[in-house]
Order: C-alpha cells, then structure tokens, then sequence
C-alpha cells in the first residue's frame, strides 16, 4: 500500500471549507491509507462504471490485495455516510477531526519533549516568578524552554499554544487589578490558580508549603552566599597573582549561572544577572548590582567549552 501526504484543512488560518472539504478531510481521517485509491475509484466512476466494476479496474491496474480493496469498498459506504449527514453534524465531525488532529501533532512538538518538563525542585526555590514563567510553571513546562518567544515557532492553532497564550493573559489582568502581586511570588501564584479553577502541577503543592520552603529558602541563602563570596573573590586583587585561580572562579561563575539561572549569553535579554543580583539581596547585607555580575559574565563566557558554546547560540536564534 503506498503512503500519502494526508491534506491538510485548518478553520482557524482558512475560514470555515465548504461541504466538500469537510467530508474529504474526515474520510480522510478514518481512511488514510486508501484515499487515493477512492478517488482514483470515483474517476471510473465517472466515466460510467458501476462502484463493483471500478474497484475491478482498480485491482487489476494496481494489483491491490483483497483486504485492501475491502478498506476501498468500506470507504466509498463512509463517504457516501457522510454526504448524506445534515450540516451541522458533518461540521461537527470535522471539527472534532480538526482537534485530534492538532492534539496529535502537539504531541510531536518541542514543548512535549522529556527537556521541557519544569524542574519544580529548581523554581520552587526561585522567590519570585515572571508573569512568563508562572504560566511555564502552570503549565508543567520549563520557562527557559517553552516560553513566548519560543512558541512563535507553533501555529497559532496548536491547543497547548492556545492554552498557553489565554494563560499568560489571565495572569496579566490579575496582575492588572492586583488579584495577583507584583512582583510575582510562588505562593502567591498557586493560591490564585487555586482560587480561579485554574489547573496546575499537584507537585507545586508540596514544594510550596510553608515548612517545605523554610528549608528551601535556607538553602537559597547558601547558595547565594556562594556566589556572592564568588564575585568578591573575582574582584581584581593587586596582592594576589594568581591568574589561574581567577581564571577557575570565572568558569565556576559561569557555569552557576547557567546550570542555575539560564544564563545564556547570546540572548539579546538576558535576565540572569538581575537574578543573581536581586537573590543577593535578599541574602546579603551587601548588595551586589547586576551589572558588575554581567561584566564578569562576559568576561567568562569565552572560558566556555565550545559546544556549550554552540548549544547556547542554536538556543538563542
């Protein structure tokens, strides 16, 4: 049985396709394998052959096997089904097709991938969110992953892109009328979705928990005791002459704000610095700006392997 291309009919880019369309489209769906071989059966038909005699013909040209020409017979019944239905129930069929259709090619898409799953261990120890990140959180997805600008790549009738942008626009009306603080804590977030109905992870739940984040926020605070410790210790140092201990620091910055706070430094934003620097603050005394992170980013970014080099710039285009 040969392969073919299966014809594509999408209401949201097209407006809605006429009567025709709608039945070959759902045939199509229920028939994929032998859709040419129906239309190739209705040509014969055409020219004054019986359904019976135009399968034969069919057969003999293409040597079909039997279960095939079966597939052929029952598909001709369907369609004939389907010609005889009431609009709205033909339109219904289609638009139940369309959906499992898109549903089905979401399943393939990038967003889908084991990558794009959300590290929650990660971001519930985050003190804030963006509005862009909460719905990537809500979503169960990876805000360095799927996020908007990366979503421009999906049709706009993909449903989880749908899901996605009608997300992102609740948050922002109730950011808009202060439902939701700015900036945006976790806690703050998942007492709204709880109030608004609106689905999210199970397992924000539990890392939420005023007992759970205790022990997170602790861990926070040695983390950026790290990295502040980290920074001062890359500060230029007339006493010290040791290029290479610098040069070791300047890879284990670099590598913390990557692995930490998606750090990629071909990105025209970049917000891991203003991360970095508002994290200090919260566990610091002394407060560190975020341009002085970026600098010593900068100049460590050279210190990179160059294949993470190369992924962080595929990342970025």
């Amino acid at each position: 049985m040969r392969t073919y291309k299966m014809r594509t009919l999408t209401p949201e880019v097209r407006g809605r396709p006429n009567r025709q369309e709608q039945i070959m489209f759902v045939l199509e769906r229920a028939f994929p394998d032998v859709i040419d071989e129906v239309e190739v059966v209705e040509r014969y038909q055409a020219e004054g052959c019986t359904t019976e005699q135009a399968i034969r013909r069919l057969a003999d040209l293409d040597e079909i096997p039997e279960a095939d020409l079966k597939q052929v017979n029952d598909a001709l019944n369907f369609k004939d089904k389907l010609a005889s239905e009431p609009s709205e129930t033909l339109w219904a069929e289609y638009r139940q097709g369309q959906l499992a259709k898109a549903q089905a090619d979401d399943a393939r898409r990038f967003f889908n991938s084991p990558d794009a799953s959300a590290d929650f261990q990660k971001w519930a120890r985050m003190p804030l969110w963006t509005a862009e990140e909460a719905t990537s959180l809500l979503l169960g997805k990876d805000p360095a992953i799927v996020n908007l600008e990366s979503l421009q790549r999906t049709p706009e009738y993909s449903p989880f892109r749908k899901e996605y942008d009608e997300l992102f626009d609740r948050i922002q009306r109730a950011l808009a009328v202060e439902r939701i603080k700015q900036p945006i804590k976790p806690v703050d977030l998942l007492n709204w979705a709880k109030e608004t109905d609106v689905e999210y992870p199970k397992e924000l739940d539990k890392l939420l928990r005023p007992d759970h984040r205790e022990a997170s926020y602790q861990e926070l605070l040695d983390e950026n005791a790290k990295l502040r410790r980290l920074v001062q210790e890359l500060e230029p140092d007339p006493r010290s002459g040791s290029k290479r201990e610098r040069t070791n620091l300047l890879r284990i910055l670099v590598a913390v704000a990557k692995q930490k706070y998606q750090y990629n430094p071909y990105k025209n934003k970049n917000i891991a610095p203003a991360r970095i620097s508002a994290d200090a603050r919260m566990c610091c005394s002394e407060a560190l700006g975020a341009e002085q992170i970026l600098d010593k980013l900068k100049e460590a970014t050279d210190l990179l392997a160059p294949q993470i080099r190369d992924e962080l710039k595929k990342a970025a285009e």
